[in-house]
């Protein structure tokens, strides 16, 4: 019930004789009802009786008596779906009538603020949709403190909405739409705001739990924040990196508890449509969270409580892979559309600049796709390199890294930098080698000289680590079998180079045999900003390149076999699948034959090798943990793979002839290749990663 003071005032809204509800008439269609059926008469005077009600509550509230300020509040709060609750064109009325007095709406009037931005706005007719904006701007013009308040409200409003209320009147795509609209107008006025904008943006960004439509609209919008707020570009990314590190590392874990199939499916990205929980049974379940929290449904299915949460955790599995999915999709559109965009911006711009002698006229300095590739990058070096359960959120930056060869190949270098500097703990230095050696063989968009380049610098660098460890490690004897016994833990940065290498090579073989024209060409070898390590290794027995099916290798693959034969045994170290697969490759490609070597390993025990425990020191074996570890295994998420598959490079197994070899091999090479085929084949065997291989 309405107080005796505010109650003439919501009699004067009724005396409108065109509809007696928000939504018409008895006579007329359910059609919503706009503000201009209403007369400018009737609207005048509604508006000069609110006036006379605000006035005279601010100044009362003003000399002590709130009375009427707290009905106003009140009146404001009451919820939509009461009986009393104020119809669009009260509310309206309101908006005008505050607009005009934002000039005593001070810090004391905070609550009457804070209450006309609790209202639901956004989904109402146009006319009081102008109204609310102006307020907006009229108020953030007078104060800049409801700055704060007003950014968390139009963040708030990006979210998704599960149902609308009776009284809307659009679409949620029109909604999100004004909100932008509303957001870019109190920018223009206040340009600082930015810097709290990014603040709302990070308090509303949806738990990882929320539903793929929740966390995919958010995405979406605040994507297109930072298409009028550039600035926000190094704050957004690195933001959206981190929830998408959160949601793929949970998944990662949770699939390690799971072994049978998954079915995942895909969100159809129209937020016009109400969402619908992977979960649901019937159109009417409209929850908005795509887990259900109680488990009962789950519980009255299974026998006992095992099935019962085997059958939940992989509900929960689905539904978060199908957000995941989505969010990668949804940001992989972003850059897609924004990087053609910026080009066919700059393309104007070449066009202006020829008809206008301006010097402002020309393309921008930093390209939308440049400024992505550092952002990823630095997100990479701060999140992704050092999640190590992170299975899909790396391929962001490999999508970038494929608009352009600079980027391919500083990429590279980047991560080279990583695994040869000395500072960096070995976990990250170890992380990057399996980082080069998955990026170099998936990268369909890899040139074959860069590949080259990699795979020459690596080589080198693992020449220099043994050439130190020869000179300052004397040969020691166990027993009478002269087999040396390093310790492996603190070679852990050298078994992960050549296994980067022989990985690589697994792969890209046919990219490292050269054509006759470029035997001489080793000066290519050292990749740019790098080229100050150790070059001036002495091998008697290497040539600067050997023979392969297709003619000479390149120079770079010069050191492989003195490395593989070293006394660090690297054969006996890395791990058994890729050893397995590159002695496979090489012995059919013509490269190297070493199954006898390998025969000659069997015997020996190194320290630390295939056993995952904690040492004296209490650190594991950091190699063990992460020698299965490749971060660009095939992409299966099938919504968003349709941006990877064109620039991904798959398996090619060898041609039938090369596959079957002459049984009349030494013995030692029966038993490996009767373990190789024990392997899966081609892409499955190089896939190998410690996840299971339904999702993988």
């Amino acid at each position: 019930m309405s107080s005796p003071a505010l109650q003439p005032i919501l009699e004067s809204f009724d005396q409108v004789a065109p509809f007696s509800t928000e939504f018409g008439t008895p006579d007329s269609e359910a059609v919503p009802i706009i503000l201009e059926n209403v007369t400018q008469q009737e609207l005048k005077y509604k508006l000069l009786m609110a006036k006379g009600f605000v006035q005279g509550a601010l100044r009362d509230h003003s000399q002590g008596n709130s009375s009427r300020y707290n009905e106003l509040i009140g009146e404001l709060l009451l919820k939509p779906n009461l009986p009393n609750a104020p119809s669009t064109v009260q509310l309206y009325v309101w908006m005008e009538t505050l607009a005009d007095c934002v000039s005593q709406l001070g810090l004391s009037c905070y609550e009457l603020v804070v209450a006309v931005l609790r209202v639901d706005w956004s989904v109402r007719s146009v006319k009081f949709v102008n109204a609310y904006i102006r307020f907006m701007k009229n108020v953030v013009s007078a104060h800049t403190f409801y700055v704060v308040p007003i950014l968390d409200v139009i963040a708030e409003g990006f979210r998704y909405r599960p149902q609308l209320p009776p009284y809307n009147t659009t679409t949620r795509s029109v909604a999100y739409a004004r909100y932008h609209d509303a957001l870019q107008d109190i920018l223009t006025l206040v340009p600082i705001a930015a810097c709290s904008l990014y603040v709302a943006i990070q308090r509303h960004m949806p738990f990882r739990q929320r539903s793929t439509a929740d966390q995919v609209a958010y995405t979406k919008n605040i994507l297109d924040v930072m298409d009028y707020v550039p600035t926000l570009r190094r704050q957004i990314i690195p933001l959206l990196v981190d929830h998408l590190i959160k949601i793929d590392g949970h998944i990662q874990i949770e699939l390690d508890d799971v072994e049978e199939d998954v079915e995942f499916d895909t969100y159809n990205m129209n937020f016009d449509d109400d969402y619908q929980s992977v979960n649901s049974d019937s159109e009417s379940d409209n929850s908005d969270d795509d887990i259900s929290n109680d488990g009962s449904e789950v519980d009255s299915d299974f026998e006992d409580k095992e099935d019962a949460d085997k059958h939940q955790t992989k509900h929960e599995l689905k539904s978060m892979v199908r957000r995941l999915d989505s969010l990668m999709q949804i940001v992989f559109t972003h850059f897609s559309q924004s990087i053609r965009d910026d080009k066919r911006q700059q393309h104007q711009s070449f066009a202006d600049a020829n008809t206008n002698t301006s010097p402002s006229a020309g393309p921008s300095a930093t390209s939308f796709q440049t400024e992505m590739y550092h952002i990823l990058l630095d997100s990479f070096d701060r999140t992704v390199l050092r999640t190590l359960q992170s299975r899909y959120t790396q391929f962001l930056l490999f999508y970038i890294c494929s608009l352009d060869t600079s980027y391919a190949d500083g990429f590279a270098a980047h991560l080279f930098k990583h695994i040869t500097d000395p500072l960096r703990p070995n976990v990250t230095r170890i992380a990057a080698s399996s980082y080069i050696a998955s990026y170099v063989a998936r990268a369909k968009f890899m040139k074959p000289e860069t590949i080259q380049r990699i795979v020459g610098n690596l080589s080198e660098w693992c020449i220099s680590l043994l050439d130190k460890y020869e000179a300052e490690t004397p040969l020691t004897r166990t027993g009478s079998n002269n087999k040396t016994t390093p310790s492996t833990e603190k070679h852990e940065v050298f078994y992960a180079s050549i296994q980067a290498i022989m990985y690589i090579f697994c792969f890209r073989w046919r990219d490292l045999a050269l054509e006759e024209q470029e035997d001489d060409y080793e000066d290519d070898l050292v990749m740019e900003g790098i080229s100050d390590h150790h070059q001036n290794t002495t091998n008697a027995t290497a040539t600067s390149a050997t023979t392969s099916i297709n003619g000479k290798w390149c120079p770079g693959l010069r050191h492989v076999s003195r490395i593989l034969t070293s006394r660090l045994h690297p054969l006996k170290v890395c791990s058994k699948p890729v050893v397995d697969q590159f002695l496979k490759v090489a012995r059919q490609t013509s490269f190297m034959y070493l199954y006898t070597h390998v025969e000659t390993l069997k015997g020996l025990s190194l320290s630390g090798v295939h056993v995952d425990v904690v040492s004296q020191h209490g650190a594991r074996n950091l190699f063990y943990t992460l020698q299965t570890f490749f971060p660009f295994d095939p992409y299966n998420l099938e919504g968003s793979k349709k941006y990877i598959d064109d620039i991904y490079f798959e398996w090619i197994p060898l041609d039938d002839q090369e596959e079957s070899d002459d049984d009349s091999e030494e013995d030692g090479s029966d038993s490996e290749d009767d373990e190789v085929d024990d392997m899966s084949a081609g892409a499955a065997a190089m896939s190998i990663s410690p996840s299971p291989n339904h999702f993988l």
